[in-house]
């Protein structure tokens, strides 16, 4: 429909006049020689490995004759040429072998095998304080940098100590054994 206004000069009597035009245009497909393209691409990478020569692992545990576990992870890179040593500390609890019995560090074990037996810090801090002096927590090294290069296995070193059943007063925190176990391999 067309306006109104759309009033003059008609075509064949018709204010609205067209023409339909369909035209086809085809050309022939045309088979395109292959062509050959180069293309250059450069990456620049760095790749830096770190090895971990180092780690530090709390152990503990809480009942008397308890025995505490940790695992330390180190890069297992040319092992049979470092030395990796092992230091070991504990919080002093009830190890004063007080009235004759036998509070100790019955044992540590590295790698599976007993590397020291029968260890005796020698204090009861809840003993001390008891006679007046603020309680402190004492640490005791009971290793100290042992080399334990050949009990690595896939860069794993397990370590192991037993407190003996008497050792069952004075915790830290709820612990009758607690300490900390650090590895540095050079």
């Amino acid at each position: 429909k067309i306006s109104a206004a759309v009033d003059e000069c008609p075509v064949n009597g018709n204010h609205l006049s067209g023409m339909v035009a369909v035209a086809c245009f085809a050309r022939p497909i045309v088979t395109l020689p292959p062509t050959t393209t180069t293309t250059t691409v450069t990456v620049s990478t760095t790749v830096t490995h770190i090895l971990k020569t180092s780690d530090s692992q709390h152990f503990s545990c809480e009942e008397p004759g308890c025995t505490a576990t940790t695992v330390l992870v180190v890069d297992d890179f040319n092992l049979t040429s470092r030395k990796c040593k092992l230091t070991m500390r504990i919080n002093e609890t009830d190890f004063d072998e007080q009235d004759g019995t036998t509070e100790r560090v019955e044992w540590i074990k590295v790698g599976g095998s007993t590397i020291t037996e029968s260890l005796k810090p020698g204090k009861n801090p809840c003993q001390e304080a008891a006679s007046g002096k603020p309680r402190e927590y004492v640490n005791f090294t009971i290793l100290d940098g042992k080399d334990v290069a050949d009990k690595i296995a896939d860069g794993m070193l397990f370590v192991s100590l037993k407190i003996s059943d008497m050792v069952d007063e004075c915790s830290v925190d709820g612990r009758l054994l607690d300490g900390q176990a650090d590895l540095s391999c050079s």
